[in-house]
């Protein structure tokens, strides 16, 4: 280090993303003249653990950095230091979260690197496969033993807290890690079966809300969120007005063809079937017509191979 450098060169160490992240330290070691807060903020209240890297990180990107090389202070370690508390709750893997978060989404950061910005989402996608580690273990056991409520419970308990994931991701980062971690955890508790049960009372006012917010700035979040809990001619919006994106569109020729194994309220098999036959009508009128369409070729292969074809024992196409 030397006395006085620019904060972007400290930037481009090799190491600042790596542990430990704080490269700085407590704030009792850092003098900050108040201009510098006037113009860049004050530290982020909403996060808990990491607020001061956040502070150190958006400083550095900014000015220039004086460097004392002399011990100034002293740090006391103890059971109820805030750093201990917040570690022993839990909470800080969620900081993490939302600290990398940030850094990918707010415009604050403009000034790290792709390289950096690589790590971090990198990071991130790390902490999520950490947080839902558990989660092909209880999609076995649900699987042997549907009427175990603890392992229903559990499943109910992830399957939200990827609903929350999805709904707090930005449009650029739903499409990265979709395509990464995201999707691997998505598509297991999708196939899991757990949408065949009944939805909790606050599952469905969760539905409900969801439903009546949907946003065509957020679409594909709120879409995925849905398809979680129920099926796809459930849907509030009509599957003609969507604009399949590639790195989802296998995937959601799963999706809309799912069939539930029961139904649940009365008038919805008949729901389901006039679903199907409109869903099979559509892709034969506007989609599978031409066919040199690499869509079309997609389609067929799937319709030829993944389709399930007892649809077409409970639904009547005798007038399609």
């Amino acid at each position: 280090m030397k006395t006085i450098q620019s904060g972007k060169d400290l930037l481009l160490d090799p190491n600042l993303m790596k542990y430990r992240l704080n490269k700085i330290g407590e704030p009792t070691t850092v003098l900050i003249p108040k201009a510098v807060f006037e113009k860049i903020g004050l530290f982020d209240s909403s996060l808990t653990q990491v607020l001061d890297i956040d502070m150190w990180l958006r400083i550095i990107g900014n000015y220039k950095i004086g460097f004392v090389d002399k011990s100034l202070s002293q740090l006391r370690v103890h059971p109820r230091q805030q750093t201990q508390v917040n570690l022993t709750s839990g909470k800080n893997p969620q900081d993490y979260q939302r600290f990398y978060q940030k850094i990918l989404e707010n415009p604050v950061y403009n000034f790290l690197t792709s390289e950096v910005k690589e790590t971090v989402r990198q990071k991130l996608g790390f902490l999520l496969q950490k947080e839902f580690s558990q989660l092909p273990n209880l999609v076995e056991q649900y699987r042997r033993f549907p009427a175990d409520k603890s392992v229903l419970n559990n499943l109910r308990q992830l399957r939200r807290q990827l609903a929350e994931k999805l709904l707090g991701l930005s449009n650029e980062q739903l499409k990265y890690f979709y395509q990464a971690e995201i999707g691997r955890i998505y598509k297991l508790l999708f196939n899991s079966g757990i949408k065949n049960e009944a939805l909790t009372a606050s599952e469905k006012e969760f539905v409900v809300n969801l439903q009546e917010n949907f946003s065509a700035k957020n679409i594909w979040q709120n879409v995925l969120v849905f398809l979680l809990y129920r099926f796809a001619f459930q849907l509030p919006i009509n599957y003609r007005q969507a604009v399949l994106p590639k790195w989802i569109f296998t995937d959601f020729l799963n999706f809309i063809f799912a069939r539930p194994l029961n139904f649940q309220e009365v008038g919805e098999l008949e729901k389901y079937c006039e679903y199907v036959k409109d869903l099979i009508v559509y892709l034969k009128g506007n989609v599978c017509s031409n066919s040199n369409s690499e869509v079309r070729q997609s389609i067929a292969a799937f319709l030829a191979e993944d389709l399930d074809l007892t649809i077409f024992y409970c639904c009547d196409f005798s007038t399609s």
